[in-house]
């Protein structure tokens, strides 16, 4: 067997090649996925991103009635992040990381149709000190609590989002409606 030294410039073309094709791919692999999945690329679509020594992907969904947690399962199967097990850190190079995201304009657009129920939701806060907004498909409930001039919207997972003023309540909280809806079968409260 003969032995060939590569230039610097050499080594690097051979690793864009190589790289080239396992992005290429990968991508492949997870369009089929979606594909078994239901979702044609105008619904989600899969962009490779740029970085140093490690690949990356970005799916983005383009409907805002997809939910996102089967997505990001799917996705999960296909990242492959290399960990320091002592130090408990991302090793350098060769990792492969997905991001699944939503569209930020369609989740604008969709988001629309739940102000004006945010907004019912806020005139209610005068009156009574929390709110019922909904149900999951769990039992539990998205409730809101008004405490003195801050507005708190508990989320399914025990978190909370904290609102200060009107109009930022009203965004918030068409967000997390729409969200709760897709994601985790939310039921309004007429």
């Amino acid at each position: 067997m003969k032995t060939v030294l590569l230039t610097e410039n050499e080594f690097k073309k051979v690793c864009q090649v190589l790289n080239e094709g396992y992005i290429d791919d990968l991508k492949s692999h997870i369009r089929s996925e979606l594909k078994k999945m239901g979702y044609n690329s105008r619904q989600v679509s899969v962009v490779e991103g740029r970085g140093g020594l490690s690949y990356s992907l970005h799916i983005t969904i383009k409907d805002a009635n997809i939910p996102i947690k089967p997505i990001e399962n799917m996705a999960k199967k296909f990242e492959d992040v290399r960990w320091d097990e002592s130090g408990m850190e991302i090793l350098s190079g060769g990792n492969t990381y997905i991001s699944v995201n939503y569209d930020y304009d369609v989740l604008d657009k969709a988001k629309e149709k739940y102000m004006d129920y945010a907004n019912e939701v806020y005139d209610a806060l005068n009156d009574e000190k929390s709110v019922v907004v909904g149900e999951y498909d769990d039992g539990k409930e998205l409730v809101v609590i008004k405490n003195g001039e801050k507005y708190n919207i508990y989320l399914k997972d025990f978190r909370s989002i904290t609102c200060y003023s009107k109009e930022q309540f009203i965004n918030q909280m068409a967000g997390v409606i729409l969200h709760a809806i897709v994601n985790y079968g939310l039921k309004l409260i007429d």
